[in-house]
């Protein structure tokens, strides 16, 4: 009896092993790419929509592929400077340069800060 539980154990163990060999990883992690801000087939959040047109709006004058300031006419940059336009538009408060942000545009950059900066937000 001792060794047919040892065996099944055992048995197991080298299923379970083997199995996960073979794992599919879009099966394993679904959502892997979901704020993938080159994806145009992933939809872009409420709260990143509202950041990107205050950042159309004050920043893409300047910020532009065709200036030296990182280019925030492109969504996936605004994704990942997302600490650097927080803290230049809402805790310095020295972008742009033409006077800083309402409270409300200011607002909606923290609230996309606070959900997690993701393009899905």
């Amino acid at each position: 009896m001792l060794k047919i539980k040892l065996l099944s154990g055992i048995g197991l163990l080298i299923l379970s092993i083997v199995g996960c060999y073979n794992d599919k990883e879009e099966l394993l992690y679904p959502n892997a790419n979901a704020n993938d801000c080159s994806n145009p087939s992933i939809q872009k959040g409420p709260k990143f929509s509202a950041v990107q047109a205050v950042v159309q709006a004050n920043c893409v004058s300047c910020h532009n592929s065709g200036g030296t300031f990182p280019d925030f006419s492109n969504a996936c940059n605004i994704v990942e400077k997302w600490s650097r336009i927080k803290v230049r538009c809402v805790d310095q408060q020295t972008m742009p340069p033409t006077g800083a942000l309402n409270q409300t545009n200011q607002q909606l950059i923290v609230d996309w800060v606070n959900a997690g900066h993701l393009y899905t937000n």
